[in-house]
């Protein structure tokens, strides 16, 4: 044990130097007070490990230094010991009522006051010990339950992987199936059949429209797996944007059936920008290919871009078939499909990957749509992103 501090705390001269040199002759450091303001000035002062005090002082009785220090949450797991010679059952019970550990009457024998400060330091020492060690365990309990919550949300996080991958192998799989069989159907009719010309460039052009389709598809599920894994990271490039803008569009143009008419407005002041283009693309592409996918009717596509404030806008907008004022809330899952598309083809994968890579571009995303007339989806993307 640590040379204890002791705070002896007596208005009579000769019993406080007596208290004082028996228990610095048994190595304590020792702090002397006659009066209760003064005890607890040095209690402030000092912080001792325990405290002798007699109940008969000048100013404040020893309850009244005892209470006071209980009620501090400083000092209140001192121990006091009262030392006094009033000897009445009553005056020890209000001394046990007040916080006291022990009472010593006087006169009093050193040996026995040793034995009992002794006795309440190495209890002082075994609950700050215990304490200590409940501490100790609360933490562990803490990071225990960390762990386990940790643990538990990794599984859960790969058993959502696992059912989206088992999800988007079986919608990949469906989807391949339909363009599959037109490719075979016309590499068939070209092989084994006379067929004219027109006939043959019909077939080119189905062959052609399927290829096209599954490029997609399989570019949307591979995008997809990297957002998912969280791999994607912002490569800027400065391109000259029209080009780069119209260049998508052209490619679609091919799948427009008869019925189906794009009308692009392009700003003619857009120049060199600095973006993205891998996620760019899949905005603009997805946007595009729902605008097409979703007007089965047919109808105009509106595509218009234009730019504000360092910002690109582009707005795509059909007379299609309309999302129904329930869907917004679920529209940017992964493999959400809209309540009313009957028996449109698609996988679900389009608008949340737009979601997603217009948060990474830092942008915005709003969309307007009545049923049965049409959607327009405005997307607003910063070009003065960081590096």
């Amino acid at each position: 044990m640590s040379q204890p501090r002791i705070l002896v705390v007596d208005d009579t001269e000769e019993n406080l130097n007596l208290l004082a040199n028996f228990l610095e002759e048994w190595n304590a450091e020792v702090f002397r007070a006659v009066d209760g303001q003064t005890a607890i000035d040095l209690v402030q002062g000092h912080q001792p490990d325990l405290i002798l005090l007699d109940i008969i002082l000048p100013d404040l009785s020893g309850y009244e230094v005892c209470q006071y220090l209980k009620s501090q949450e400083d000092f209140k797991d001192i121990p006091i010991i009262f030392i006094s010679a009033l000897d009445t059952p009553l005056d020890k019970v209000k001394a046990f009522e007040c916080g006291a550990v022990d009472y010593i009457t006087k006169p009093f024998f050193t040996g026995e006051v040793i034995a009992r400060i002794e006795n309440q330091l190495k209890l002082k020492e075994l609950r700050s010990q215990l304490l200590i060690q409940n501490q100790h365990l609360v933490q562990e309990i803490n990071f225990r339950k960390q762990v386990e919550e940790e643990i538990l949300n990794l599984l859960l996080k790969m058993q959502e992987l696992n059912r989206l991958k088992s999800q988007f192998i079986s919608i990949i799989s469906h989807e391949f199936k339909t363009p599959l069989a037109t490719i075979q159907l016309a590499t068939d009719l070209l092989s084994h059949h006379q067929l004219s010309t027109e006939r043959r460039e019909e077939r080119y052009q189905q062959i052609k429209s399927c290829i096209f389709y599954m490029n997609n598809l399989l570019e949307s599920a591979i995008f997809t797996e990297d957002l998912n894994n969280k791999t994607i990271e912002l490569e800027l490039k400065t391109v000259e944007f029209t080009s780069f803008f119209q260049n998508i569009i052209d490619t679609f143009k091919s799948t427009l059936s008869d019925t189906q008419e794009l009308i692009t407005t392009i700003e003619e002041t857009i120049q060199e920008i600095r973006i993205d283009t891998t996620l760019t693309r899949q905005i603009i592409s997805n946007l595009i290919s729902n605008a097409i996918k979703y007007s089965p009717k047919g109808g105009k596509i509106l595509i218009d871009l234009s730019s504000e404030a360092q910002q690109i806008i582009f707005k795509i907008k059909d007379q299609g078939i309309g999302i129904p004022q329930d869907d917004p809330p679920q529209l940017f899952e992964l493999f959400y499909r809209g309540s009313n598309i009957s028996t449109i083809r698609g996988t679900g994968l389009g608008l949340a990957i737009v979601y997603r890579a217009v948060q990474l571009l830092q942008g915005d995303l709003q969309f307007t749509s009545t049923v049965g007339e049409g959607t327009e989806f405005v997307v607003k993307i910063p070009y003065s992103l960081p590096a």
